[in-house]
């Protein structure tokens, strides 16, 4: 489990949890994971204030050489957009991604180690609100994120 910072589907960088359960073998690994964007709020738009957080997984297959490796993305999961002033009601939309995630793993002790990771997804499905008066919130093209974990090895 750990903490991440991350950009792309909401108007600011939001905070955030993320934990994953998985396999290695030497040099490969697949692992599972989970992760929630905690609410952001959006710039006040017409008098009131959106919030957004997303919820998602992931399955993540990883190449490993020492303590650095690299690997592929694919998520899905929710972005949740809810009004936080003056805005009744929410709307939660699907979206999906691909991307590339590197980073090192420093071992703590026999069966701990520290991880900071690094990642760029495109993503694939947009979640867009759309606001009175014509306007759009939606995701952008890209989310980035950077994660610092504590990794238990059994």
């Amino acid at each position: 489990m750990g903490a991440l910072i991350s950009e792309g589907f909401a108007p600011a960088p939001a905070v955030g949890f993320s934990g994953f359960v998985g396999a290695r073998w030497e040099a490969f690994s697949l692992s599972l994971e989970g992760r929630v964007d905690l609410p952001v709020a959006t710039d006040p738009y017409r008098g009131g204030i959106y919030g957004v957080s997303s919820l998602g997984g992931s399955v993540v297959p990883c190449g490993h050489v020492a303590w650095f490796f690299g690997c592929g993305l694919v998520t899905a999961g929710r972005v949740r957009h809810f009004g936080m002033v003056n805005v009744v009601g929410e709307a939660l939309q699907p979206y999906a991604g691909l991307g590339l995630r590197g980073g090192v793993e420093v071992p703590l002790s026999y069966d701990l180690a520290a991880r900071l990771t690094g990642e760029l997804v495109a993503n694939l499905a947009r979640p867009t609100l759309h606001l009175r008066g014509g306007e759009n919130l939606s995701a952008a093209g890209t989310s980035k994120a950077g994660a610092l974990h504590l990794v238990a090895s059994f």
